[in-house]
């Protein structure tokens, strides 16, 4: 028993000082060229990866698409798991909800012109809440305020209110 546990040690300490070998470089600027290297190649990597290829802005980021998350979601209600098949439902739709969003904002939509596109004017309430399309809309005009406010084009309360200080500051009193 003893002979094994000496044997043992020595494998143990054997290993112990070959992967320290190994782990150290022996020439420092090959190493930081390599790892430069790598990095370079990434970021010209990650140009070219996109989920969907329609819509060049949908790079992959450790981020499912909407096709990916409802073929998961079939696999999940195959395997008799409907709670986790429905959440992966819900979150399909969300992500598809935000791409679609995302492509009007870059089309130059605004809720404006969303309206005026799908003819919702003099719609009741309850009917338009019944409307598919609007129920994919809603939320766009947060967002494309967000996107406004970001441009600077739109301004928040706080901003406005700091904005009319400073007009006040530059025009002398009466």
């Amino acid at each position: 028993m003893k002979q094994y546990f000496v044997v043992l040690m020595f494998v143990a300490a054997l290993l112990a000082a070959a992967s320290e070998a190994l782990s150290t470089v022996a020439n420092p600027k090959h190493a930081q060229s390599s790892v430069h290297s790598t990095r370079l190649n990434d970021r010209l990597k990650r140009n070219l990866r996109t989920s969907n290829e329609d819509n060049t802005d949908a790079e992959e980021r450790a981020i499912l698409g909407e096709k990916a998350l409802l073929t998961l979601s079939k696999v999940a209600e195959k395997k008799s798991m409907p709670t986790l098949s429905q959440k992966l439902k819900d979150k399909a739709w969300l992500v598809g909800k935000r791409q679609e969003h995302k492509a009007w904002l870059k089309a130059g939509a605004s809720p404006t012109s969303k309206w005026k596109e799908y003819n919702w004017k003099g719609i009741s309430w309850d009917e338009l809440k019944r409307d598919q399309r609007y129920i994919r809309y809603q939320g766009f005009d947060d967002v494309w305020r967000k996107a406004q406010e970001k441009k600077g084009t739109l301004h928040t309360v706080d901003a406005w209110i700091q904005l009319m200080k400073d007009e006040a500051k530059k025009r002398p009193a009466v």
